[in-house]
């Protein structure tokens, strides 16, 4: 279950009413921030070549299945 407010959002477990976790949301200053990074990111991807791409991709599998 989820509890929003004007600053946070706060997931309860619905059966024992624990928070599970509180989050506080982004500013427009993050949220425009986090765009112009990931545009940023996005541009010099794009320009990477496909082979490493994929080498990066599947380095980052690799790195994932053991958990």
């Amino acid at each position: 279950m989820m509890n929003l407010s004007a600053t946070h959002a706060v997931s309860v477990n619905p059966t024992t009413g624990e928070v599970v976790s509180s989050l506080q949301w982004a500013s427009e200053r993050e949220v425009d921030a986090a765009i112009a990074l990931a545009a940023a990111g996005y541009r010099q991807w794009r320009q990477t070549p496909l082979a490493d791409r994929a080498d990066a991709l599947r380095r980052i599998g690799a790195a994932l299945r053991p958990r």
